[in-house]
């Protein structure tokens, strides 16, 4: 306690300052107030020691509450992405119909494997032509194509060997002749390289591949023959949408049969 008077310092128990004689109990009213202040404080920083001590126990129960759902559900999304990626791989690697290894290499197939729209290619013991498919010989390259009957040849044009269409549009055939020092093999994983679209089959031997796609709507065969740095190309090309689509997509099968050198 200080002397409100003269300020100094005062012994406990005394009814008047030591120095100044002034009455201390001047000072007491002072003092109380002081005291009280302190006190104010005192609660109110207790008080909000608890509250926030309050906040953090709801917290933590809180916590407490959503850990088992929140591990349920990560847990969760885990393994929905671990079977995700397994199954992307599995079909990466099992698929018959993809158009390039995942090493990035064209696969081969020995032996054609179609989608359910498609049907397989014939065996090397040539199946009988349908009446609707009709045969073209090109005695300059000894060789033989065919084509539908309805087929209506076009004007050829200087590069183009034999040309055909259908009455709408919708299917086309075409023959062209080039030179090459490639393989059929190594033409082959030339022409799916830069091609898009679905594959259906692909296969090559000694002088000869074939290829069968689809890209949208549209659909594609294609054969070439391979001999004495001449190649000759086939291309069939029809959409899904035409009524004769059926009738279309079973020709493939006697094409890539009877397309071939003589």
């Amino acid at each position: 306690m200080y002397c409100k008077n003269c300020g100094r310092k005062l012994k406990d128990g005394l009814r008047f300052c030591d120095h100044c004689g002034a009455s201390i109990r001047q000072s007491q009213p002072e003092n109380k107030r002081l005291k009280d202040q302190t006190a104010a404080r005192i609660r109110q920083r207790n008080q909000r020691n608890e509250l926030e001590e309050r906040m953090r126990e709801r917290k933590k129960r809180r916590h407490r509450k959503r850990s088992p759902l929140f591990i349920i559900i990560t847990v969760s999304l885990c393994a929905a992405v671990v079977c995700g990626v397994a199954a992307y791989f599995y079909m990466l690697y099992t698929s018959d119909s993809s158009w390039q290894n995942s090493d990035g290499s064209v696969q081969l197939n020995s032996s054609p494997t179609p989608q359910p729209t498609a049907t397989a290619v014939p065996s090397s013991s040539q199946s009988p032509l349908p009446q609707e498919l009709t045969l073209y010989t090109d005695n300059e390259y000894n060789a033989q194509f065919v084509y539908p009957a309805s087929f209506v040849t076009d004007t050829f044009q200087t590069s183009v060997k034999f040309a055909a269409a259908d009455s709408s549009g919708d299917g086309r055939i075409s023959v062209t002749a080039e030179n090459t020092a490639s393989t059929a093999v190594d033409l082959l994983k030339e022409y799916v390289s830069s091609a898009g679209g679905e594959l259906i089959f692909n296969r090559a031997d000694d002088d000869s591949y074939s290829v069968y796609s689809r890209s949208g709507e549209t659909y594609r065969f294609r054969k070439g023959l391979v001999k004495n740095g001449t190649l000759l190309i086939y291309d069939f090309q029809f959409s899904a949408n035409t009524p004769t689509f059926s009738s279309y997509n079973t020709y493939v099968e006697y094409m890539d049969e009877y397309i071939e050198w003589l």
